[in-house]
């Protein structure tokens, strides 16, 4: 427990997950797509939701290209990708081109709703917008699918620089250790199926 919950060791976790894929200079896409990192049960987006959907909106303001919003309501009773399109309202942003798919609860859900609706809308080259740790398994998902996947990582967990208080045990860093040896199980799976 003391291990996972310092900042050098939760790094060491993430590395190999969030080295995967850099930000992209410069990409030409169709769309923009958003994955869902979470909801309280409220409703309210837990903070890598509100982190991607941060980079997107600002892809968006700079790009003016369309956006599909990914996440149904795993826990709370409001589907994510609504509770991110409420908050880009409430952000003033131009919601006009932004689409929601609801029903999807997991990635593999997600690439396949995604990949549905963009069948109908006419895309197929998306720029992919999730966490860096969760990008090595959105972007095999959305490829099966037959996307054409630009990745467009966020939400970076690695510190990279300590102190002594580096060594100090924290929840903080024990709740990322946590996702990313979640992450780690979830490709595990993925290669046993």
């Amino acid at each position: 427990m003391y291990l996972l919950s310092i900042e050098p060791v939760k790094d060491l976790l993430y590395k190999p997950l969030e080295e995967a894929y850099p930000v992209p200079g410069s990409f030409s896409a169709d769309v923009i797509v958003v994955l869902g990192g979470g909801a309280y049960g409220s409703g309210v987006l837990k903070e890598d939701s509100v982190k991607r959907l941060l980079t997107a909106y600002l892809l968006q303001r700079k790009t003016g290209l369309p956006m599909i919003l990914s996440g149904g309501a795993s826990i709370s009773s409001m589907p994510e990708a609504e509770a991110m399109k409420a908050l880009l309202t409430e952000l003033k942003a131009d919601t006009r081109r932004v689409y929601t798919e609801t029903e999807s609860r997991d990635t593999e859900e997600n690439a396949l709703y995604v990949k549905e609706m963009c069948d109908r809308l006419g895309y197929k080259k998306i720029l992919l917008v999730t966490s860096a740790y969760h990008m090595k398994r959105a972007v095999r998902d959305f490829q099966k699918q037959g996307l054409e996947v630009i990745p467009y990582p966020t939400d970076f967990k690695r510190e990279t620089r300590y102190n002594l208080y580096s060594l100090l045990p924290k929840m903080t860093v024990l709740a990322d250790s946590y996702k990313a040896l979640r992450e780690y199980l979830a490709l595990i799976s993925d290669v046993l199926r």
